[in-house]
């Protein structure tokens, strides 16, 4: 009897997990990244602003714009590189 019970129960819990896995693949479309985004870039260094205050109000400008910073590089001046969406 016991035996027969466990079976029935390890039966169900197989056909639940079944069922599930085909009901997700149903009611959940799976994800298609069949248009990949694409972005406009802009980068420019703090050498062209004379001190950092005006370099800070030029990238939140920008960023008021859609911009966001995706880098910085330099060693003496820096870059700022920025990207948002294409249109």
């Amino acid at each position: 009897m016991a035996q027969a019970r466990r079976l029935l129960v390890v039966g169900v819990l197989l056909a639940s997990a079944c069922a599930g896995a085909v009901m997700s693949r149903v009611l959940i479309p799976p994800a298609h990244a069949a248009v990949s985004q694409r972005w406009e870039h802009l980068c420019f260094s703090d050498g062209l602003y004379p001190n950092a205050e005006v370099a800070e109000k030029a990238l939140n400008d920008a960023g008021k714009e859609g911009w966001e910073l995706a880098a910085t590089a330099g060693s003496n001046g820096q870059i700022f590189c920025m990207k948002r969406p294409a249109p």
